[in-house]
């Protein structure tokens, strides 16, 4: 299965409605050239993390709502408003803006010890603290305090 077709599963597509309920906000499909282009980085993504579409369906099956819950709190810590200082514009949800946050998520449960590789191999800037913000809402979430 390639990721395209994973993107237009039903499983997906419903876990997309789940989401767009926890971050209000609807999530949009894009234009098909500038999709090759997320995919191509969200497939370098699976491959830095040593990952497979399995893995992320089997987390979307198994842990749906703690994997929304967790986008929607790096969505409300992460995301920006519009405007401000340096007049942020944040585009749209994306229908494959889930596939990395489900990488990390991944990560954090089943391979801990290779996050911060992970992190650093797809060049997030300071990786110790935005792994310990990432592992924070995480381990809220699974002690129920999200």
């Amino acid at each position: 299965m390639t990721l395209n077709d994973f993107l237009n599963e039903p499983f997906y597509r419903d876990y997309l409605l789940v989401l767009e309920e926890r971050v209000s906000e609807r999530i949009i499909e894009i234009d098909f050239r500038y999709r090759e282009i997320l995919l191509e980085t969200d497939n370098d993504c699976l491959e830095k993390a040593s990952l497979n579409l399995s893995d992320l369906k089997w987390l979307i099956e198994n842990f749906r709502e703690e994997t929304a819950q967790y986008v929607a709190e790096k969505i409300k810590i992460f995301r920006e408003p519009d405007g401000g200082k340096d007049n942020i514009v944040n585009m749209p949800l994306t229908v494959n803006f889930p596939i990395c946050n489900l990488i990390e998520y991944f990560l954090i449960f089943k391979k801990p010890e290779s996050l911060d590789s992970y992190i650093q191999s797809i060049h997030i800037p300071g990786v110790k603290k935005y792994v310990k913000g990432i592992t924070k809402i995480f381990e809220e979430i699974h002690r129920g305090h999200v």
